[in-house]
């Protein structure tokens, strides 16, 4: 299943709307536990939010981020494969001295 950083700021803000009497400092950390991704993780606590507000609207950037570099640079089927050098796509040449 693909999870996308926008289904999943949907699904957590729509269950945050049935949760009364809590805090934005809790509501953020249960929003930075739920990353599923280490970089988004670690992008998300060097740029932490203040309130659950200042959440909402970072998340709806990088939303449209992340959306922006889908329709740049698309999944392929070969991305799934590998091609035995995961770092370097068909396109690119690995320059590196190892073979």
């Amino acid at each position: 299943m693909n999870k996308t950083l926008r289904s999943y700021t949907w699904r957590f803000f729509e269950m945050r709307a049935t949760i009364a009497n809590i805090t934005d400092d809790d509501v953020i950390r249960c929003f930075q536990n739920g990353l599923f991704s280490k970089h988004t993780y670690h992008n998300f606590g060097c740029n932490r939010p203040a309130t659950a507000v200042e959440l909402r609207d970072m998340m709806t950037r990088w939303d449209d981020q992340e959306d922006e570099e889908n329709d740049r640079f698309p999944k392929r089927n070969s991305d799934k494969q590998g091609n035995g050098n995961s770092h370097f796509d068909k396109g690119q040449q690995n320059h590196s001295r190892n073979p």
